[in-house]
This record gives C-alpha cells, sequence and structure tokens, in this order.
C-alpha cells in the first residue's frame, strides 16, 4: 500500500485526506497549522462558483461537489445547510456559474423579492456551511496521523513509498516558487446572530456585498483587494460593507458587531491540480475563493491521480 502525505489542513487538505484515506491508502496529514487556524476558517463559505478558474472545469466540479454537500446537508454534524440565496444582478443575463448547478435549485427572482433599486436577480438554492462545525466534523472525519510541522520542501518530504498532496493554499507560492499564484484580501464583518435574515449577494465591483446567515452570527462581506497581504482589518471597509447590506437589509444595523476578520484567498489564473513529471508530487490548490465550492471535486481528481501513480 502506498503512503500519502497531504501537506495542509484546510478544506482541501481535509476533504483530500479524507477522500484518499476512505479510498484504502495510509495517509497523513502534515501541517504548519491546525483547521481553525487556516484560511477556512475566516471564509463565509457558501456555495458559490467565485473568483477560480478555468470556468468549465470549476462549473464541473463545482456541480460534483454541489450533490455532495447536499447530501450532507441531510446530517445536522456536518454543519451544511441549504438555503435560498439571492443572487442580484445588474441585467436579467442568466449568471456565469448556472451551469455549475442543478437547473432546478435556480430561478428569476420575482419583483416581491427584490430588494429597492434592483430590478434584476435570481434565487439559487444552495449548500450554506457553518466552517466552524463544518471544519472540525472534517477534522474528526480523518482517522490517520496529523503532524504538526512546516514543509519547506516538497522533494524531501516525499520517498519512493510516499506520494505528497501539496494543498498549501497562498503557502504554495513560495513552497513552488509559483509567480501565477497571488492573495485576494478577504475581509468580513461577523454581526449577531438573527433569525430569519435573508442569504444574498451582489458581485457588482462598485457595491459588492453579501449576507449570509448562520447559527453563530450573520456573516457580512466583503472586499477583492488583488495583491494585498495586509491582515489589519481596515475600519472603513467594516463601515463601507455594513452599510451596503444595511441598504438591502435594514435590521442590519441594528445587531451589535461582534468582530472583524480577515483572509487571504489563494488566487491563481488556473487552478493547480496537476501531478508533477517524475515526481510523486501532486499539486491541489489556487482555489480562489471557491475552495469549499469546489473541494470534494478536487479531492476526487487527486484520488485519479494517486492511482494512477501506484498502477
Amino acid at each position: 500500500m502506498k503512503k500519502v502525505s497531504v501537506i495542509g489542513c484546510g478544506v482541501i487538505g481535509l476533504t483530500t485526506a479524507i477522500t484518499l484515506e476512505k479510498a484504502g491508502y495510509d495517509v497523513k496529514i502534515i501541517t504548519k497549522n491546525l483547521h481553525f487556524k487556516t484560511t477556512s476558517a475566516i471564509a463565509a463559505a457558501i456555495w458559490m462558483p467565485y473568483k477560480a478558474n478555468p470556468i468549465d472545469l470549476v462549473n464541473k466540479w463545482s456541480l460534483e461537489t454541489y450533490h455532495i454537500l447536499e447530501k450532507m446537508s441531510h446530517d445536522p454534524i456536518t454543519g451544511v445547510n441549504m438555503v435560498d440565496f439571492l443572487y442580484l444582478t445588474q441585467t436579467d443575463e442568466i449568471p456565469s456559474w448556472e451551469e455549475a448547478m442543478p437547473t432546478e435549485h435556480l430561478r428569476k427572482a420575482s419583483k416581491k423579492e427584490l430588494p429597492p433599486s434592483y430590478s434584476f436577480g435570481y434565487v439559487a438554492r444552495v449548500p450554506m456551511i457553518e466552517t466552524p462545525i463544518f471544519l472540525e466534523y472534517l477534522f474528526d472525519e480523518f482517522r490517520g496521523e496529523i503532524l504538526m510541522d512546516e514543509i519547506l520542501d516538497l522533494e524531501e518530504a516525499c520517498t519512493p513509498d510516499n506520494i505528497v498532496i501539496n494543498c498549501t493554499g497562498l503557502g504554495a507560492k513560495l513552497l513552488t516558487n509559483d509567480e501565477a499564484l497571488y492573495p485576494v484580501r478577504g475581509q468580513i464583518v461577523k454581526m449577531q446572530a438573527s433569525p430569519n435574515l435573508l442569504s444574498a449577494a451582489d458581485d457588482h465591483p462598485d457595491h459588492f456585498f453579501y449576507i449570509l446567515p448562520r447559527k453563530d452570527c450573520v456573516v457580512l462581506g466583503g472586499t477583492a483587494d488583488a495583491n494585498n497581504y495586509n491582515l489589519n482589518p481596515d475600519d472603513s471597509a467594516t463601515s463601507a460593507i455594513i452599510n451596503r447590506a444595511k441598504k438591502v437589509v435594514p435590521k442590519i444595523g441594528n445587531l451589535p458587531l461582534l468582530n472583524v476578520e480577515v483572509g487571504l484567498r489563494p488566487y491563481r489564473s488556473s487552478i493547480r491540480l496537476e501531478k508533477e513529471p517524475d515526481k510523486n508530487i501532486i499539486h491541489n490548490y489556487g482555489h480562489g475563493g471557491s475552495g469549499f465550492t469546489v473541494s470534494w471535486a478536487c479531492a476526487g481528481e487527486v484520488l485519479k491521480r494517486v492511482n494512477e501513480i501506484v498502477d
């Protein structure tokens, strides 16, 4: 039996490790940070293809992951819930991710469902992930060894009987000298949880926002600042995020602010999911803002490549 070392413990690393383990491989996770200290723990985490390429593969992987998350939503311990998500648009043009979800779960929003100043929108039935619950669930699902260590050389971690899977997200930039990988900074605001709030988003560059009501809080976003490594919250961005959300859901203005968090999305012109020539190293990173959305399908792609190595 081949041994596999998965580098990284975010949603990509965990889903990859679990998929390989369930396929019968002897899997070990090697990570600098545990799941609750990764970028995945900060993510708003609703199923939605965002800032990830190539579009055709992202749509395919998103659809595959959609079905898996939908099945997981039947078990409350996973932290996955199906919600009606209002996606606001400037025209009635069908969203680019239409092919990434079951057609029966996407429809045009009625006029009554649209907030003031909006004439177009879609309602999508999609999985929303409570990240603290979901990541802890994945962590508990994994049965193999977890080694706390920082890998600085992938080839040194690779031995004749060991396959290495690189799921280090933005960390892959230095680890692999990948100049195509860069951060897209995202700031979110967490407000006190409130029942029966609208889940909504508008990705227009001039007034980009999203509202995601969870059990533990209401997540408001966001920002998308390319090549910005600053992890400190910006007060002006916090005010802008809250104000944009209030225009759609006025009640948000009355909710107490819990905290503000910043994460760095690992963006790349194309997700890197490939085996290195003549090496037992497989890369699985560069998912942008779609890590949760494509995670399980990408893990399945990794399994195919691991099987090819073994065969």
